[in-house]
């Protein structure tokens, strides 16, 4: 796992993995304050299994939905780290993917995840490019998971309104008109776009947005929902909230040659 320290003038500390080319921790470090943006369970995972919380990459299937293992193929894969022209400044990870991963996936995929830093943003760009000679449909995208004090006094803004679809309740087809909040409840929801989103959940306000994938899945497990995952503590559900940038309604489909680039923007807003 590396661990990289930041230049005197960068207020960022990042800790991420070549298994699963995973992000582990984002902190910023500015106006005396550690604010750490991603919750990491403090139990460790089964062999070969990744890693509960930072921010997973999902490819080439979203979930249960399709012959792969749940979330695809390339959470437990070993990326290749690639070296930044100016270190401290993010990082960068390369995947070579082809049936060899799962004879399930008769394909070739070139992936790309890199990270860049700004003063008060993080970057996390995802590019998969069709390096065969087949066309292939994907879905997934990012999994971060967003630190909270209790997600139970935290708020989402931006979804106000949006059509959803809701896992657990499908007589839920649009959000509320208010900032979406959890209860403790098993929460799952797809929303129909991807718009800005402003998430409030103690410390300084964090705004979200996406572009190259289409869809927000917003994932909290709550407390019954918890009790049955073993990497998580019995408490952990409120500290932390799944704000995911996705492909999954209307699945992307790639040429030989043809590249998709996705990019989630993480931006803190500090006075």
């Amino acid at each position: 796992m590396r661990f990289e320290l930041p230049p005197a003038s960068q207020p960022w500390r990042l800790r991420h993995q070549p298994f699963g080319a995973q992000l582990m921790s984002a902190v910023w470090a500015g106006k005396g304050l550690d604010h750490e943006l991603l919750f990491a369970s403090g139990r460790l995972p089964g062999p070969q299994a990744p890693f509960r919380g930072g921010v997973p990459v999902i490819f080439p299937q979203f979930s249960e939905l399709g012959p792969l293992p749940k979330h695809g193929l390339v959470r437990t894969a070993l990326w290749r780290e690639v070296a930044l022209h100016a270190k401290g400044t993010g990082f960068s990870y390369q995947l070579e993917m082809d049936q060899t991963l799962d004879e399930r996936w008769p394909h070739t995929a070139r992936l790309e995840l890199t990270g860049q830093l700004e003063r008060h943003a993080l970057e996390i760009m995802l590019a998969v490019e069709n390096v065969g000679r087949s066309a292939f449909d994907w879905t997934g995208g990012l999994h971060p998971y967003f630190s909270t004090l209790d997600c139970l006094a935290a708020t989402l803004i931006g979804l106000e309104g949006s059509g959803l679809s809701d896992r657990y309740d499908t007589r839920v087809s649009r959000e509320r008109l208010t900032p979406l909040s959890w209860t403790g409840d098993t929460f799952e929801r797809l929303y129909a776009e991807a718009p800005p989103l402003t998430l409030n959940a103690g410390g300084h306000p964090v705004r979200l947005s996406c572009s190259g994938f289409d869809q927000w899945m917003i994932w909290n497990p709550g407390r019954e929902l918890s009790r049955t995952i073993s990497d998580l503590g019995p408490e952990d559900w409120r500290q932390f909230v799944c704000i995911e940038p996705v492909i999954i309604t209307r699945p992307s489909r790639l040429a030989p040659g043809e590249i998709f680039r996705g990019r989630l923007r993480i931006e803190l807003l500090v006075s």
